[in-house]
């Protein structure tokens, strides 16, 4: 009886060892049919930085701050027309009726178009604006308010500057994609520093240190999650092959940027090179983290080689255990 509560509490020790070494072990989830691994990594190279990193900070630049599921269909339009007032050449009958500061007409194709690619709602312009012959009309003094308005839903299109979307903006900001999360069910959240810089921003998405942009410093950051209805198995992607479902941005307060990027001297080399991390909690209650220098090199499968060497020592060791066990009891019989 003792040999078998012995045998038992082996096996009992090997096997928590083992459960706290795959604590720390990440794996693909390959039987999730709507998980894509290269688009998980989509940051990893130049092209798909690009791609990422733009499409997020389009939306920074369109002055879209935040975005959820439950956000109401009327502030969705006026977002919508933003988008479309800063890239009015991307959407097929947008009107520059007098050029770069005159009236731009947006035809209610363009806005539905927009509303599906760009934030993954299907909306009707003449719901929300007064259109005229299948058009609304933007000028410079324009104030459109939507059916049911609100401080998010009043558009005053003026804050643009030029109607083509073809000035610097204001601030010249970009987002730069540090991970990515999957959420399950073709879900995937990224996590992206917002930085501000005297350069031109479409110079800089592709780039694999954001800081090394013109003057560059980190103002913010924002969490964006996507749906992915892409091939899984590709390799390169392009904006159709997924749409927004939620978005949030956080603007650093005038000290926290002297913090983020006027490390103390006082402090080690190891810790300034060392990336800060940030943490917010999404309106789902999804803890979104940085990943570190070390993480940022492993993901993507196992974290460490550590790790797994850990959890097949531990697991050798035990059934080691057991088998001596067995013949020390045999050999007694």
């Amino acid at each position: 009886m003792k040999k078998l509560l012995c045998l038992l509490l082996t096996l009992s020790f090997g096997i928590s060892l083992s459960l706290t070494a795959f604590a720390d072990v990440w794996i693909p989830p390959v039987d999730d049919e709507f998980y894509c691994e290269a688009f998980a990594q989509i940051y990893d190279t130049k092209e798909g930085r690009e791609l990422i990193n733009r499409y997020a900070s389009e939306y920074l630049h369109a002055g879209v701050d935040t975005v959820y599921e439950s956000t109401p269909d009327a502030e969705i339009a006026s977002a919508v027309v933003r988008m479309i007032c800063r890239y009015p050449e991307r959407y097929e009958g947008v009107m520059l009726a007098c050029g770069t500061s005159g009236c731009v007409g947006i035809p209610d194709e363009a806005f539905t178009a927009c509303a599906e690619s760009r934030f993954g709602r299907t909306l009707r312009a003449e719901d929300f604006f007064s259109c005229e012959k299948g058009y609304i009309l933007v000028s410079e003094s324009t104030t459109l308010t939507v059916a049911t308005p609100s401080d998010a839903s009043v558009l005053h299109v003026g804050d643009f500057g030029d109607l083509a979307g073809r000035a610097a903006h204001p601030r010249s900001l970009f987002a730069h994609a540090e991970s990515c999360y999957y959420q399950g069910d073709g879900e995937y959240a990224f996590w992206f520093g917002t930085y501000e810089t005297t350069g031109d921003a479409e110079a800089y998405y592709d780039l694999n240190d954001p800081l090394s942009a013109e003057n560059a410093q980190l103002v913010g950051f924002c969490n964006l999650s996507v749906k992915f209805v892409g091939d899984v198995e590709a390799t390169q992607f392009d904006a159709s092959d997924f749409y927004l479902l939620w978005l949030e941005t956080y603007k650093f307060t005038e000290e926290e940027v002297k913090l983020y990027n006027e490390p103390d001297p006082s402090e080690s080399a190891e810790e300034t090179e060392a990336s800060a991390p940030f943490e917010t909690v999404t309106e789902h209650g999804t803890p979104v983290e940085t990943a570190t220098v070390e993480e940022t090199a492993e993901r993507g499968g196992f974290r460490s080689t550590g790790t797994i060497l850990l959890t097949a020592a531990v697991f050798t060791a035990a059934i080691g255990a057991c088998v001596a066990i067995l013949r020390i009891k045999k050999k007694k019989r």
